[in-house]
């Protein structure tokens, strides 16, 4: 199979308050799994709220979110300069010891550390916080992790209901009986590639939804016709969180439906609202990917530079980049759906705007390995050999002919 990525959409609410752990820690881990030789929890504990947990191995590291609540402002603040959007606490294992950062993430998507904690288990740390930003204080602590068991929670259970032809379902169930994964396989039995496939699982309690697209591009198709599509899907426990805690409930019946395929030609099947979602995401990403190219193009005319002050400026111009979707890229998508409901047409800007959010990130996550490949170096690096290997890679990911 070719790679392809993967968007998974999720809707979640967070309480505001002058500083807020939300969210869960940002790691996969199996329902049932062999536990580490060596596991720690990171405790996370803010006055007035439940501690939250990150479990960090040799394997895993985890990250949670942290929501400021009412900011601030500095005494030198600068109108002008990028606002924090939110913060994170990440954790991780290195040697014997356990490294925390509190990383700040602005509106530019700009990425600051603002301070690196080491602990060793049993070791707590009290953090004043950052209160220019809404951060009140909050603790660590470390302590040696309790061996993970299977959840007795029950799992809603998921049937499959396919909307459009040419994708044939070829099997749909549980990785194992208690598992809260469900695993698909699909063959494309068209004549065309498909290049995105929309899921959707609804609320039968309309409280919230959620769904996934895959998407590969021209170049790499999602599923070349006659080929089999494999791919996992995870549903909730049964249950309703409450002041008191987790609440279990009686397990629901709720219903994956694959929504609508997209082929590479642009003709689709299904549900025309999904389609212009997708449409709406790519243009997103592939309007980002030509300006960061053209960011690109125009430092390979620089070569006289050295490479970290080029880097720089790579940085910043990626970062003045806009992350609000244009009026008439959502125009061009409406005009070619023109049925679209009110509704989805308000969701449109939310998915173009989640396009160019996940290519701009892609793009400063490639000068960011580039800058610690050149930190580590001392041979030196080939500025314009990776500036063109880039791009190249870029114009590919934005079906732009080489």
């Amino acid at each position: 199979m070719r790679p392809a990525e993967m968007i998974l959409v999720a809707f979640r609410v967070c309480i505001p308050a002058l500083f807020c752990v939300c969210g869960l820690a940002q790691q996969t881990l199996p329902h049932q799994q062999t536990v580490d030789p060596i596991a720690y929890t990171v405790e996370v504990s803010v006055p007035g709220q439940l501690p939250s947990e990150i479990r960090v191995s040799k394997h895993s590291s985890g990250a949670i979110g942290v929501t400021p609540g009412r900011r601030i402002p500095a005494a030198n603040a600068d109108p002008g300069k990028a606002k924090l959007e939110r913060a994170e606490i990440a954790a991780k294992l290195e040697g014997e010891t356990i490294r925390i950062d509190l990383n700040l993430l602005f509106d530019n998507d700009r990425k600051e550390t603002a301070a690196t904690y080491r602990l060793r288990e049993s070791e707590i740390v009290e953090v004043a916080g950052l209160p220019e930003y809404g951060i009140g204080p909050f603790t660590l602590r470390v302590v040696f992790a309790k061996p993970l068991v299977e959840d007795p929670t029950p799992t809603d259970q998921l049937q499959i209901a396919n909307n459009t032809a040419s994708l044939e379902i070829l099997r749909f169930e549980k990785a194992s009986p208690s598992s809260p994964t469900y695993q698909l396989e699909a063959r494309n039995i068209s004549n065309r590639d498909i290049l995105s496939v929309a899921l959707y699982i609804p609320d039968p309690e309309n409280r919230a939804a959620s769904g996934q697209t895959a998407s590969g591009g021209r170049a790499r198709p999602l599923i070349k016709t006659g080929e089999v599509w494999k791919t996992d899907v995870s549903i909730d426990r049964s249950g309703r969180t409450t002041s008191q805690g987790f609440v279990p409930q009686p397990p629901r019946v709720k219903t994956l439906i694959v929504r609508a395929i997209v082929f590479e030609d642009g003709a689709y099947e299904g549900d025309p609202e999904a389609v212009a979602e997708i449409e709406a995401m790519r243009l997103g990403r592939k309007v980002t990917f030509i300006t960061a190219i053209d960011v690109l193009e125009e430092a390979l005319k620089q070569g006289d530079r050295e490479p970290a002050e080029l880097i720089k400026l790579l940085q910043e111009a990626v970062y003045a980049i806009p992350k609000e979707a244009s009026e008439d890229l959502l125009a061009g998508i409406i005009s070619r759906f023109p049925s679209l409901s009110d509704g989805a047409r308000t969701s449109l800007k939310f998915q173009a705007e989640s396009g160019i959010r996940s290519a701009k990130e892609m793009v400063i996550r490639q000068i960011q390995t580039f800058e610690e490949s050149v930190t580590r170096s001392s041979a030196g690096v080939n500025l314009h050999a990776w500036l063109a290997l880039t791009i190249a890679h870029f114009r590919g990911l934005a079906d732009i002919p080489l």
